[in-house]
C-alpha cells in the first residue's frame, strides 16, 4: 500500500492572505478528489507517512480504531482484576499479619492502602507507546496530530477503565447490559458508586501529586535508563553512547515532551475534580495541590529539561476544551444518580435538563470557535501582510540610509579637498 510516487505535495505560498484562500477554497467538484490544509512544521513531518496512498491511510485508521476499541475493552480485565486484588481489604484478608499491622499501625494502613493505586498507575503507564505506535501506523504525517489521536485514546482509556471501571468494579461488557436493560441504572450506578471511592480517589490524586511528580522532578526513570545503558554501552563509541537503544536514551538527552501521556493524566485529575466537587469537596484539596505542582514542575521542565519538536499553534486546546465538558457531564450524571436514589425526581429531571443544556452549550460552542481555530481568518491574514509588508520596507529603508552616510561624507571631504586645491593653485 506505499506508493513510490506519492499523491501529498507541498506548497509555499509567499503571502499568508493566497496561503488562507488556498485552505478554505474548494478546488475540485468532485467530493473527496483534493484536501487541502495547513502543512506542519518540517521538524514535525513523518516523512515515511508522506507515501501511504489515502485509501491504505484510510484502510490502517479503520484497523487502528478496532485494535483502540479492542485494547479499551479488554484492557479493564487486567484493571478490574488488579484493583480487586491489590484493594486494602484483599490484602488483609490474604494474611492474618497483615490485619495485625494494618489495625496497630496507621502508617502500616496508609502505606497499604497506596499498593492499588500505584499498581492502577504502573499500568497505565504501558498503553501511551502503544497508542503511539498504533497513531503512527495509521499513516498520520505529522507527529503533533500523532499525538493528539493518542492523547484521546489514552484519556478515554483512563476514564473507562480507570474512573469508572474502579469505581464501579465490573467490566465494560456488564455495565454495558445493565444500561441497556435499564438506562436509568447509569444514574444509579454513578450516583451509588462515585461518592463512596472518594477515599480511594484522593490517595491516587495524592501519590500523583508526590510520588508521580516527584520522579518525573528528580527524572528518575532518566536515571534508570542511563544506568541500563551504561550496562550495554560500556564499551561502545561516543556516537553510539549518544544515541537511542531500545528507546533508552542518555541523561543528557531527555528527547520530546510526551503530551498524549501527561495531557491525559493531568485531564482525568480534572474530571475527577469536576465530578467530586458537589459529592465529596475534599477530593478538591489534593486536586488543587496537583495542579499547584504540576504548573511548576512542567514549567520548569519545558524550558530548561524538554526538547521542544513541533508547534502545534495551539491545537491541543480544542480537544482539552472537550474533555473538561465532558468531565462536566459525568458530574451532573453522578448527581442525577443521587437524586434519584434519594427519590427527588423533580431535582433529577432539572439536572438532566442541565446535562442537554451543557451538550449544547458544547456544539454551539463548536461550532462557532472550530473553524477560526483551525485555519487563519482573512481578515488576520490581510492584516499581517500588510504588517510584514510595512516592516520589509521599513527595513529597507534603514539599509537605505545605513549605506547612503558613508557616500556623503566621502563626497563632502573630496569637495572639500579640492576645493582646498584651487585655492592653493590659485596663490
Amino acid at each position: 500500500h506505499i506508493n513510490e510516487v506519492t499523491d501529498k505535495a507541498f506548497v509555499e505560498m509567499k503571502t499568508f492572505t493566497a496561503s488562507t484562500i488556498a485552505i478554505q477554497s474548494m478546488h475540485s467538484s468532485k467530493p473527496g478528489a483534493m484536501e487541502v490544509s495547513t502543512a506542519p512544521e518540517p521538524r514535525d513531518i513523518l516523512w515515511q507517512n508522506v507515501y501511504v496512498s489515502k485509501g491504505a491511510k484510510r484502510t490502517r485508521g479503520y484497523i487502528g480504531e478496532a485494535l483502540v476499541i479492542l485494547i479499551i475493552s479488554f484492557y479493564a480485565v487486567p484493571v478490574a482484576l488488579i484493583s480487586l486484588l491489590t484493594s486494602e481489604s484483599a490484602l488483609i484478608s490474604t494474611s492474618p499479619r497483615l490485619a495485625q499491622l494494618d489495625q496497630a499501625n496507621a502508617f502500616f494502613s496508609s502505606a497499604l492502602a497506596m499498593v492499588q493505586p500505584i499498581c492502577l498507575v504502573i499500568i497505565q503507564q504501558l498503553l501511551p507507546p502503544i497508542f503511539i505506535q498504533i497513531s503512527k501506523a495509521e499513516g498520520i504525517i505529522s507527529f503533533s496530530e500523532v499525538q493528539m489521536k493518542a492523547f484521546s485514546r489514552y484519556f478515554m482509556f483512563q476514564v473507562l477503565n480507570v474512573f469508572l471501571v474502579t469505581a464501579i468494579a465490573g467490566s465494560i461488557f456488564d455495565t454495558i447490559a445493565i444500561i441497556v436493560e435499564n438506562p436509568e441504572a447509569a444514574f444509579e450506578m454513578l450516583g451509588n458508586s462515585l461518592p463512596r471511592m472518594s477515599s480511594f480517589f484522593i490517595t491516587l490524586v495524592t501519590m500523583k501529586s508526590f510520588l508521580g511528580l516527584g520522579v518525573e522532578l528528580v527524572r528518575f526513570l532518566s536515571i534508570v535508563q542511563s544506568m541500563v545503558r551504561f550496562g550495554l554501552l560500556r564499551n561502545a563509541t561516543l556516537r553510539k553512547k549518544k544515541s537511542p537503544v531500545i528507546a533508552l536514551r542518555a541523561i543528557d538527552d531527555p528527547g520530546w515532551f510526551p503530551f498524549h501521556k501527561i495531557l491525559a493524566q493531568d485531564m482525568l485529575v480534572v474530571v475527577i475534580s469536576v465530578v467530586f466537587a458537589v459529592v465529596a469537596p475534599i477530593v478538591l484539596l489534593p486536586c488543587a495541590l496537583f495542579c499547584l505542582f504540576s504548573r511548576i514542575i512542567w514549567t520548569h521542565h519545558h524550558l530548561y529539561v524538554y526538547e521542544s519538536v513541533f508547534e502545534s499553534g495551539g491545537q491541543f486546546w480544542p480537544k482539552v476544551f472537550r474533555r473538561f465538558v465532558f468531565g462536566l457531564i459525568i458530574a451532573q450524571m453522578t448527581i442525577t444518580g443521587q437524586f434519584i436514589l434519594k427519590e427527588a425526581r423533580h431535582e433529577a429531571y432539572a439536572t438532566i435538563a442541565l446535562m442537554f443544556m451543557t451538550y449544547f452549550f458544547l456544539r454551539s460552542t463548536r461550532a462557532r470557535y472550530d473553524a477560526p481555530s483551525s485555519t487563519l481568518p482573512l481578515e488576520v491574514a490581510t492584516i499581517m501582510d500588510i504588517t510584514v509588508a510595512q516592516e520589509e520596507e521599513a527595513k529597507r529603508q534603514k539599509q537605505g540610509l545605513s549605506h547612503g552616510r558613508p557616500t556623503n561624507e566621502a563626497e563632502s571631504t573630496a569637495n572639500s579637498s579640492t576645493h582646498d586645491n584651487k585655492e592653493a593653485d590659485f596663490d
